[in-house]
């Protein structure tokens, strides 16, 4: 089959889960069938759109750079080409022409057009969709306010202009909430009429499908299934024995994913007894990088830097614990799939897909989201009791491999191709 998987952002510029979740969905389908990707990127060029055919460890990739030029970047335009882009249709347009796919299958369309589903059922091409997160629903696709409190849903769009990620002032955004209104009324109706579009539409996790069907979408239309992943970690892992108790982070260094959190819960911690290890890209948000390092006062504290999805295995080597501190509902976190393939114990909030990844005291605890005092609390019964490491490690849930997901999306793909869907 010619099989192309569309994301919004790919390697090796982008190190996030959904986008080492497509590498290697790509890499393993790329065995048996011809794939593409197809991204977009950042960067300024006097052109509105460019377009760039590279390679990523084998794979084609088309990416294309679009600017709004002039006039055209007003507050109106910012807001619509985040989910809606003929520029960007046109180009995926010519790129189906150019690679005529059998089937598409959609991983994130932030920033690119929601409307790229449309031009693949125009061009006969079947369609599978992947919920990454909540962005048919919410602007910011996290469901999360700027004050960090968690978001029940957009009330059809109404209630989107008091958080939506804008570049106006707050006292402005006040002003303008009833011409703002209307835009994301029909940015959450327009998105679900393309998300309707798609021939099979896939949840990570049960909380992603409650969430949309309790805003307005067909729970028969959303099947789940957890992604899979590489078990090439289990090569390089090789625990490395401590006399401290080795607590860890790996992730995107952002307040969202509550690494503040983690610190001042770590700032508790007998200073001898155990060590903080933090995985992530200090440039990613420098700001929030200096905040964090202002924040740590425990001497076990260490800042190491980003690592890319080829060694995750060594930083989950020198772990005991992995802590996954997220204020917004996660998905399927791809960090804690990889803690159970490693056999390491996870601590996480109590929400979203992290709760029903890390059932509380089975391979490992659940804390009250945002409370660092709580986080601090379960840690500290790690510290206490060596032991408990070892008791978690015997009950680890198994771990989908990315073989196995390959082969149960080869079955959907093949099953639309043969039904004349498109």
């Amino acid at each position: 089959m010619r099989i192309v998987q569309v994301v919004h952002q790919f390697l090796p510029r982008h190190l996030a889960g959904t986008e080492v979740y497509t590498y290697s969905l790509a890499r393993e389908l790329s065995r048996r069938h011809q794939v593409w990707v197809y991204t977009r990127e950042d960067g300024f060029f006097s052109e509105e759109l460019q377009e760039e055919d590279a390679a990523y460890d084998g794979l084609p990739i088309r990416r294309v750079y679009f600017n709004l030029q002039g006039l055209e970047a007003n507050l109106l335009n910012q807001s619509l080409i985040r989910f809606r882009n003929p520029v960007i249709e046109r180009s995926f347009a010519r790129f189906l022409e150019e690679t005529q796919p059998d089937v598409m299958h959609f991983q994130h369309l932030f920033k690119l057009s929601a409307a790229l589903i449309r031009v693949a059922k125009s061009w006969g091409v079947p369609v599978v969709v992947t919920l990454a997160d909540f962005w048919f629903i919410c602007h910011n696709a996290q469901l999360l306010r700027p004050s960090l409190a968690r978001c029940s849903g957009p009330g059809g769009g109404l209630k989107c202009p008091a958080c939506a990620e804008l570049n106006i002032s707050p006292a402005v955004r006040a002003l303008l909430w009833p011409a703002l209104a209307p835009l994301f009324v029909y940015r959450n109706a327009y998105l679900k009429r393309c998300l309707e579009q798609a021939d099979v539409v896939i949840s990570p996790s049960a909380f992603v499908k409650q969430k949309l069907v309790e805003n307005g979408y067909r729970a028969e239309r959303i099947q789940v299934s957890d992604y899979g992943l590489s078990t090439n970690i289990r090569q390089d892992y090789h625990p490395m024995p401590s006399s401290r108790v080795r607590f860890g982070y790996i992730g995107t260094l952002t307040r969202h994913k509550g690494v503040h959190v983690l610190i001042e819960a770590f700032n508790h911690l007998d200073s001898a007894a155990a060590e903080l290890l933090i995985y992530g890209n200090p440039t990613y948000d420098p700001a929030y990088s200096a905040q964090l390092q202002a924040l740590a006062q425990h001497p076990g504290i260490r800042f190491l830097g980003e690592i890319d999805n080829t060694t995750v295995g060594r930083a989950l080597s020198g772990l005991d614990v992995l802590v996954v501190p997220s204020i917004w509902y996660e998905n399927s976190p791809i960090n804690i799939h990889e803690a159970n393939l490693a056999g390491i114990p996870v601590i996480a909030s109590n929400i979203g897909g992290m709760a029903e990844l890390v059932p509380d005291g089975v391979a490992g605890l659940q804390f009250q989201v945002g409370d660092a005092g709580d986080l601090a609390a379960k840690m500290r019964r790690f510290i206490e009791d060596r032991s408990l490491v070892e008791q978690f490690r015997g009950r680890m849930p198994p771990v989908k491999s990315i073989a196995e997901n390959a082969q149960e999306l080869e079955a959907i793909y093949e099953r639309l191709v043969a039904a004349g869907h498109g």
